[in-house]
């Protein structure tokens, strides 16, 4: 994994292309307002921001992500 990431900021850097990272609680206190929600949790919340999604856990915490970078960066 640690590979993969050095590689991804490797080529970020090589193209100018600007990386953000969030903290595990940051995203979840973005989606549900608590830093401590579970994966439960944290489907419940984004079903009711984005409507029902049939997918994973692993494109629910993706989505999470993308919400939590435009909450912070006040992009509606």
């Amino acid at each position: 994994m640690n590979w993969v990431l050095g590689n991804i900021y490797r080529i970020s850097v090589e193209r100018g292309i600007p990386i953000k990272t969030f903290a595990p609680a940051s995203i979840k206190k973005a989606v549900t307002g608590s830093g401590k929600a579970t994966k439960a949790d944290m489907k419940v919340a984004i079903t009711n921001l984005y409507g029902k999604i049939k997918t994973n856990n692993n494109v629910i915490d993706a989505i999470g992500v993308a919400h939590c970078y435009f909450v912070k960066e006040e992009i509606k």
